[in-house]
């Protein structure tokens, strides 16, 4: 294009109204600040949440699909989630099992305590295939995270507020 002639379509062209601009500009700026407190917001996570699955049984070739509810673990199925952890060890300590044995482990029982149902399949596959344990593992593991968290993605790097306290003045250095 050539340069003169867009100078004088810029030169010809209007220009918008000092009190327009002003007006554009308090309209963008009231839309940051709204963006800005939003972002701020502490993002609730329920207690109970559905989520769906899908998985490609390599035997049969067919695709299975289901839908999940997490439930975030009370005292009692944490419990049942040490009863799980027992059972899997076969009354041997759990510290004597290799790494990779415990992470197996600590997947399936939370996949057992923490799921409020699941079809057979679910966990079935969950206890042959590794990837799937681990992946609905670490779902769960996230659920509970961003529940007790008040997880933000837009405000990772702030500092979290905790969310509770405990004052011991006794053991307080003076």
């Amino acid at each position: 294009m050539n340069i003169v002639q867009m100078k004088q379509d810029l030169d010809n062209k209007e220009t918008p109204k000092t009190s327009e601009l002003e007006s554009k500009i308090e309209e963008t700026s009231l839309i940051m600040e709204d963006v800005l407190q939003s972002s701020k917001k502490k993002v609730k996570v329920e207690r109970r949440i559905k989520f769906p699955i899908n998985y490609e049984d390599l035997d049969s070739g067919k695709k299975l699909k289901s839908v999940l509810v997490s439930k975030i673990m009370d005292s009692e199925a944490r419990l049942k989630y040490d009863q799980v952890l027992m059972t899997l060890g076969g009354g041997f300590s759990f510290d004597t099992f290799p790494q990779a044995q415990k992470t197996r482990f600590q997947c399936i029982a939370r996949i057992i305590a923490q799921l409020e149902s699941a079809d057979q399949w679910v966990l079935e596959k969950a206890g042959e295939d590794l990837d799937f344990c681990f992946a609905i593992a670490s779902k769960l593991v996230e659920h509970e995270n961003r529940y007790f968290r008040y997880y933000n993605e837009e405000n990772g790097s702030e500092k979290k507020q905790p969310r509770f306290s405990i004052d011991f003045p006794e053991f307080e250095e003076v």
